[in-house]
Formats: C-alpha cells, sequence, structure tokens
C-alpha cells in the first residue's frame, strides 16, 4: 500500500557531541528506538529534527548555537523519505555567521513527481517533536478534516494545543474537538493508571485540565509528576497510532514510566500504529520488545555514534547479549564507560572527605 509520508533515514554530521551517525527505518515497522548510556549522544541526535523543523518554520535559531560540534566549521544534517512512495532528500548546512548566530541553509532533491514546496509542507506538517514533556503542548487527533475549520489546510489531521499550567490555550470553536479528545484519551489512560481519567471543564480562566481519581480531582499542574508526564506522551502516541504519515520524535520516551507500562506501549503501537515513532531511552526495555533491526544503541564513539547489533542464531534477547557483549567483551569502552563498582565506591569515598 502507497504510503502518504515516511521518513526513512537520518544522518547526522558534525553536530555537537555527534561527529557521524546514522539511522535507517525499517520500512515495515512503525518504531525505532536509540539505546544506551546517558551522555552518548541520544538527544543531540534527535534535536537534529527539532533544529530542522524550526529552521523551516522561521524560528530563531538562538537556542541551538551549541548545535555545532566543537573544532567543526559547519555540520550536516541529512533527512530521507518518501512522499505518495516517490524518495527525497532533504539537507541542511550549518554554518557559524558573525555575531555568533548560526546560519541554515536547506535543498531540497527530489526526481520528478513532487515539488520541493509538497515536501517541506509535509515535512512541517507531519513532524511532531516532543523534546522537553511539560513544555509542549497537546497533540490532538481531529479525525475529519472536514468537521473543523483549522484543520482543512492541515496534511494530517492534528492540532497542537500549548498549555498554561493547567490552562489550554483554545477558542471557542476547539470545544467539540476537546471534549473528543478527553473521550479519546480516558479509553486508553484507563487501561494503564487504574481509575484515572482526564475532564476538561470552562472557566473563567478559559479551558481547564483535570486529573479525576475516586473522590479526588486535581488540576492537571497539581498532580503527580508521573501522571502529567503519562499523558503529554499519550497525546503523542495517540497521534502515532492513529495517523498515517505522523512522525513522532520523542527524547527520553521512558522518563517517569516503569518498565511495564513503557514495554506495553511499544508493543500496541509496533503491532498497530499507523504512524511512525523515533524514541530514545537510557533505559534497556526496548531492546525486549523491538526485534534488532529496530534497535539502535549509542556509542562512546564521536565518529560513529550509533551501531547495531546482530543476534548470533542462538540468542533470544537482544538485551541480554548486549548486558554480556558490554561486560565481556567491551575492553574499549565503545558501547558503555568501562567504570567498576570498586571505582565508583572509590568515588563516593573521595566525595566524603
Amino acid at each position: 500500500m502507497e504510503k502518504s509520508f515516511r521518513l526513512t533515514r537520518i544522518e547526522v554530521n558534525g553536530l555537537g557531541a555527534v561527529g557521524h551517525a546514522r539511522l535507517d527505518f525499517p520500512l515495515e515497522r512503525s518504531i525505532v528506538g536509540i539505546m544506551g548510556p546517558n551522555g552518548t549522544g541520544k538527544s543531540t541526535f534527535l534535536s537534529a529534527i527539532r533544529l530542522t523543523l524550526a529552521h523551516l518554520k522561521g524560528f530563531a535559531l538562538d537556542d541551538f548555537f551549541q548545535a555545532l560540534k566543537e573544532g567543526e566549521e559547519s555540520g550536516e544534517i541529512l533527512i530521507r523519505g518518501l512522499l505518495r512512495s516517490i524518495p527525497w532528500t532533504l539537507r541542511l548546512v550549518l554554518t557559524y555567521g558573525s555575531f555568533h548566530e548560526i546560519r541554515v541553509k536547506h535543498q531540497v532533491i527530489h526526481p520528478k513527481g513532487i515539488t520541493d514546496s509538497e515536501v517541506l509542507d509535509a515535512f512541517v506538517h507531519q513532524v511532531l517533536v516532543l523534546y522537553y514533556t511539560g513544555e509542549d503542548g497537546l497533540y490532538i487527533e481531529t479525525t475529519r478534516a472536514e468537521d473543523y475549520r483549522y484543520a482543512i489546510n492541515s496534511p494530517t489531521n492534528i492540532r497542537v494545543f500549548k498549555m498554561d499550567g493547567a490552562v489550554i490555550l483554545a477558542q471557542k470553536a476547539d470545544w467539540p474537538l476537546l471534549r473528543r479528545f478527553e473521550t479519546q484519551m480516558n479509553h486508553v489512560l484507563s487501561s494503564l493508571a487504574e481509575n484515572a481519567s482526564i475532564e476538561i471543564v470552562r472557566s473563567t480562566k478559559g479551558y481547564q485540565l483535570l486529573v479525576n481519581r475516586p473522590g479526588l480531582s486535581r488540576l492537571f499542574d497539581r498532580e503527580s509528576e508521573g501522571i502529567r508526564h503519562l499523558i503529554m506522551k499519550l497525546t503523542t502516541l495517540i497521534a502515532v497510532y492513529n495517523q498515517e504519515g505522523t512522525v513522532a520524535i520523542v527524547d527520553h520516551l521512558d522518563d517517569q514510566l516503569d518498565e511495564l507500562i513503557f514495554g506495553q506501549l511499544l508493543e500496541v503501537i509496533d503491532k498497530k500504529g499507523k504512524g511512525q515513532l523515533l524514541f530514545s531511552s537510557p533505559s534497556l526495555r526496548g531492546m525486549e520488545i523491538l526485534s534488532p533491526e529496530q534497535v539502535y544503541i549509542s556509542t562512546h564513539q564521536a565518529s560513529d555514534r550509533l551501531k547495531q547489533l546482530t543476534l548470533p542464531y542462538d540468542e533470544l534477547n537482544l538485551r541480554d547479549y548486549y548486558l554480556r557483549l558490554v561486560a565481556l567483551s567491551d575492553s574499549d569502552g565503545v558501547y558503555h564507560s568501562r567504570s567498576e563498582v570498586y571505582d565508583i565506591k572509590k568515588g563516593f569515598e573521595r566525595a566524603r572527605g
């Protein structure tokens, strides 16, 4: 079946802690995960997509001043994909300008059948980045574009509502969509957090998001951090599950989620999701759920930040194989720093003074 929009490869050169890294998306799978220890460039790699979106939307790039790898004069981001089954490449070149700003030039490469503007419009509208949970908004599926004036020109029927504490920054015309979202979210939330539900109410401050439990109702920003993280991430995952062509980039997807729920979410999205999900995680739980072709391991080698492992024929668990590799064969510390319990204990003793 023809895919309307899909990413097939991301390649980064000379960006922050990443000298070089390349990631390919399997054509028939919904999820790709980047796993590995902290400080190995996972977030930097994903920030390449955030930088690309900021540039294409015309936003200031002040937050990306430190984006280029130290000692490099330029960096490069290559993103490849399919639009109506036609391959395209988006290339960004980053250089330092005067007054310490970053200058970015982009180029779109493709054969006949699609245009530059079609590729850029699809990328801007269909790629979602959940970078810092709590600073993003609610990604809400509109289901049918003809139902709402604001979705007519949107290739993906997704609205993004910013939040101010527990207040959803929405207009009066958005009320039917918010009510539909409330029902949609509660179907999923109740299966993950027992007896929990959300409620959107009208107040003098606008539309407020409440979290309800038996005998207790709280404003969203006064709820536990774990539930807040779960709700914010579910808005993105529901969009990926329902919308073909949607691509979600989530840094630290496992943050504030227990391993059981994290694994269950991956399993459901991977089996039935219509869109694509690229996530990072220091947790290795994803190695037990996803196939080896869906897992990239971040390394301590800046020149080759992302690697894939091939399971031996007699090995069934990628996580066990990775841990054994680190313990027995990773003498150069490529996959993990060569820390030992003795050295860590010694460091704590020295810190005691």
